[in-house]
C-alpha cells in the first residue's frame, strides 16, 4: 500500500510518527509568522536619527532616556524653585531700594518731613509689603515706584523753577514797575495824553478813561496773584510744573481787563440805585478790581451765575459742545 506524502514531513508516516510523540504542528502559526517576515523585508526600515533605530516605546522609551514618569512633575518643581529664588533676589533689591529712597528723603526734607509725608508713608508700605515675603514683592514694587515718581517730581519742580521760575519772576517785577508808575505818575501821563485825546482841563487819566484805575489796580492784582503762587508752588510745595506757565503769564493781562469789567459792573449797579455816582463809588470799584485780580475765579463765578439767572448759561453750555 503506497504512502500518502505530506508536503511538510514528506509523507503520513511522519505525520503519524508527530502524532505519537512529537509536538503537534501549528499551521496557522507558521503561516503567519512567513507573512511577517515578507512583510518586513519587502518595507524599509524605520530608523530614529537620535538612537539610529527604531525609535523605542514604551518602558524601553523611559530606559533609554534616562528617566522616569516622575521626570515632569520634578520639572515643574525645580521652575518653581527658579520662580521663588528669583522673587527673594526682587525682594533684596527692594529692600535696598527703599533704604536708598529714605536717605534720599531725608535729605532732601531734613526738618519738613511734614512735606513729604505721602513720600514717607509710601515708603513704610513698601516695608510691610516686603516683611510678608516673596507674597507682597509685587505690592511692594508698586508702591516703591510710587515714592520713587514723587520724588522725580521734586527733583524736577526743583530743576524748572531754576530755570523758569526766575523768569517768570522778572515778568512780573515787571509789570508791577509799569502798574504802579502808572499810579505813580498819573498827572504826568495826563498832561502828555490830553493833547493827544483832546481832553483839555482832565487832571488825572480817570477823566479820560474813567475804568483807568480799575484797570491798574486789576493787573496790579493779578501780579500779587502770579507771585503769591510762585512763592507757594516753588518754596512751599516744591510742585512748580513749567505747564502752567502761560497761567502766570496771562495773570497781569487778565487782571487788568476784569478790573475794567468790574468797574462798568459797579458803576451800572449804582446807576440803577439812583445814587451819586462819584460819590457812592470812591474807591470800591478799584478795591473790587485789585480784589478780583487777585483771584479772577471769584469772578469768573460771579459771571457764570450772573449767565444762569439771565438764561444764558445752557445756551454757552451748548455753544460749548459744539465748540
Amino acid at each position: 500500500m503506497a504512502q500518502r506524502s505530506d508536503p511538510f514531513h514528506g509523507s503520513a508516516g511522519a505525520a503519524g510518527a508527530a502524532g505519537r510523540g512529537a509536538i503537534p504542528y501549528d499551521l496557522d502559526a507558521e503561516l503567519q509568522r512567513l507573512l511577517a517576515e515578507e512583510a518586513a523585508a519587502m518595507e524599509p526600515a524605520l530608523t530614529d536619527p537620535v538612537w539610529g533605530s527604531p525609535p523605542p516605546t514604551g518602558e524601553a522609551a523611559l530606559g533609554a532616556a534616562g528617566q522616569t514618569p516622575a521626570a515632569a512633575p520634578a520639572e515643574e518643581l525645580a521652575l518653581d524653585a527658579l520662580s521663588q529664588s528669583q522673587a527673594e533676589e526682587l525682594r533684596r533689591r527692594l529692600w535696598v531700594e527703599v533704604e536708598e529712597q529714605y536717605r534720599a528723603l531725608n535729605a532732601e526734607v531734613g526738618s519738613r518731613r511734614s512735606a513729604f509725608q505721602e513720600v514717607s508713608n509710601l515708603l513704610e508700605g513698601t516695608r510691610a509689603a516686603l516683611l510678608r515675603g516673596a507674597a507682597g514683592v509685587s505690592e511692594a514694587e508698586k508702591l516703591l515706584r510710587q515714592a520713587q515718581g514723587l520724588l522725580q517730581a521734586r527733583d524736577d519742580s526743583r530743576r524748572w523753577a531754576s530755570t523758569f521760575g526766575f523768569g517768570i519772576l522778572g515778568y512780573q517785577l515787571l509789570f508791577l514797575l509799569v502798574f504802579g508808575g502808572a499810579l505813580i505818575f498819573d498827572r504826568s501821563l495826563t498832561a502828555w495824553i490830553s493833547p493827544i485825546t483832546r481832553s483839555a482841563g482832565a487832571g488825572a487819566m480817570r477823566d479820560i478813561l474813567p475804568f483807568w484805575d480799575t484797570m491798574i489796580w486789576g493787573g496790579i492784582g493779578g501780579v500779587l496773584s502770579a507771585l503769591y503762587a510762585l512763592y507757594w508752588h516753588i518754596a512751599e510745595l516744591q510742585d512748580f510744573d513749567y505747564q502752567y506757565n502761560i497761567w502766570y503769564v496771562v495773570q497781569p493781562i487778565m487782571g487788568s481787563i476784569l478790573g475794567g469789567l468790574v468797574y462798568l459792573v459797579v458803576m451800572s449797579v449804582l446807576l440803577a440805585l439812583r445814587s451819586d455816582v462819584a460819590t457812592a463809588a470812591g474807591w470800591l470799584p478799584a478795591a473790587l478790581a485789585c480784589l478780583f485780580g487777585f483771584r479772577q475765579k471769584l469772578i469768573f463765578e460771579l459771571l457764570d451765575k450772573l449767565m444762569e439767572v439771565i438764561g444764558l448759561r445752557p445756551l454757552l453750555q451748548r455753544i460749548g459742545k459744539k465748540g
